[in-house]
């Protein structure tokens, strides 16, 4: 049994691909872009097969988040603050 699973967002970007080389497969949970923009936060496997994560067998998880939403336009305060904090508090109390 492991004791602790990874949870990664942003792993379709440079260092998220990157860092997905590096970690334990089987450990290994991402999160997909939607479930930015919906309630419903989706999980899946290194070969993108999705997870329920109740059916997981972790004590706890870590966290990474490095998805984001970048704009230089300031007419897109909202969807910035949705994706870069508000997704990550989500995320947080979802696992817990």
């Amino acid at each position: 049994m492991n004791t602790s699973g990874i949870i990664i967002t942003g792993s379709t970007g440079y260092l998220g691909c990157q860092l997905l080389k590096k970690l334990d497969k089987e450990r290994t949970l991402l999160v997909n872009r939607d479930s930015i923009s919906n309630d419903n936060i989706r999980y899946f496997d290194i070969d993108k097969k999705e997870i329920d994560l109740t059916r997981r067998v972790f004590n706890d998880y870590v966290l990474i988040h490095m998805a984001t939403h970048f704009s230089k336009d300031h007419n897109d305060k909202k969807d910035i603050i949705k994706s870069n904090i508000e997704f990550g508090q989500r995320l947080l109390k979802h696992v817990n």
